[in-house]
Parts: structure tokens; C-alpha cells; sequence
């Protein structure tokens, strides 16, 4: 995309530094399913609500340690939840790539449009979203899922 289509739609992709914000936060999300066998829905429905969430971006020693350990950091912020278990393993590992995908476009959402509310975002519809709008530009995707939420 061009940069005077970039100006065009208002959008703008992140810097290096930016994704690999958003990659952390994703790893941390695909680690949710994989090494802690939660489900990711309801870990995304409440982490969502929390500060650690809200300001990740600023918390350098947070989303500098490994997946499974970022993903630990953000449990012990919703601990007063109870997170659903996954205890079929087929859907531990289906859902890696969905819940890593998830975590990147609700990161890479926040980075974008940090003034945007994403706890009004039905995280099923997120879920469901994965197969039509895994393999487009994160662009395109946060648009539909906006127009989703309206």
C-alpha cells in the first residue's frame, strides 16, 4: 500500500518496534492456549478489561520476557477471574494460530488507535472472524471488525 493511501484511509502500519509489541503480546495469547490450557476467549474477554492490556506498550520489562512468561505476567493481572480450561488437546493445538491471531490484531489495534474502546469488541466474533480475515492486511481486518462492532 502506498503512502498516499495510507493518508487516504487514516491508517498507518506500526514501526518494527511497534510489531514486535504486538508479536509478544501474540505469543503471550498462543501460550494462553498451548502451556496453560485456557481458553482463549475468556482470557481475551478479561484481560481486555485490565490496565496491564491498556498500557503493555509502556511495560518494557513485561513484553521483553518470553511467551510463556508474558502470558504468566497477564494471568497474575486477572487473577481474581476464573479462565475457562481447554482440555481437548486437538483444540489446544487448532486453536494456537487463531489465538496468536487474535492477540496480534487486538495488540496491533491498540498501538493503532490507542483512543478506541475494545472492550465493546465481541471476542467470538474475533474468533470466528480467523478464517476469512487470517491471510488479509491487518488494515482491512481492523476495519471489518470495526464495522462489526458498530
Amino acid at each position: 500500500m502506498s503512502t498516499s493511501d495510507d493518508k487516504i484511509r487514516g491508517n498507518k502500519y506500526l514501526s518494527r518496534y511497534e510489531l514486535s509489541i504486538v508479536r509478544a503480546f501474540a505469543g503471550a495469547c498462543k501460550s494462553i492456549i498451548t502451556d496453560y490450557s485456557l481458553d482463549i476467549c475468556d482470557f481475551l474477554g478479561k484481560i481486555l478489561l485490565s490496565d496491564i492490556f491498556n498500557q503493555f506498550n509502556s511495560e518494557h520489562t513485561v513484553y521483553t520476557q518470553s511467551s510463556r512468561c508474558i502470558a504468566s505476567i497477564l494471568l497474575d493481572e486477572i487473577k481474581e477471574y476464573s479462565i475457562k480450561d481447554v482440555s481437548d488437546e486437538r483444540l489446544k493445538i487448532g486453536d494456537a494460530p487463531v489465538a496468536y491471531w487474535m492477540g496480534y490484531v487486538l495488540m496491533y489495534w491498540r498501538l493503532l488507535n490507542p483512543d478506541d474502546d475494545l472492550t465493546n469488541i465481541s471476542i467470538e466474533s474475533l474468533y470466528w472472524s480467523y478464517d476469512s480475515l487470517h491471510t488479509a492486511d491487518i488494515l482491512y481486518a481492523i476495519d471489518v471488525l470495526k464495522e462489526e462492532q458498530q
